[in-house]
């Protein structure tokens, strides 16, 4: 991500055994408990207020937010969340990260 318009980082992993799929300036994926994984930048951007935007391929899943651990400028935490609100390990988890 050179410029203003494009994805600083993005990610598409597999969340059951938190193995990338592919990625771009993703150094590294951490497994925090069940749904809830921390995204390290390989280069850090510029502030910690970005724009971030996660999805999986299950029909099942309600949500993908950002964690309770505040973003930072070189890791953002993302928690998958089934419809009943419970923590779930999705299978294809995609975010996207956009900011300075």
């Amino acid at each position: 991500g050179l410029s203003q318009f494009t994805a600083k980082a993005w990610i598409a992993f597999n969340g059951n055994g938190t193995s990338i799929g592919d990625s771009h300036n993703v150094s590294s994926l951490g497994d925090w408990g069940t749904g809830d994984y921390g995204i390290n930048f390989a280069n850090s951007l510029a502030q910690s207020e970005y724009c971030v935007q996660a999805t999986t391929t299950n029909n099942k899943i309600a949500s993908v937010n950002t964690s309770n651990t505040a973003p930072t400028t070189g890791r953002c935490d993302i928690e998958v969340q089934t419809i009943g609100g419970s923590m779930h390990d999705a299978v294809d988890v995609y975010a996207l990260f956009f900011g300075d």
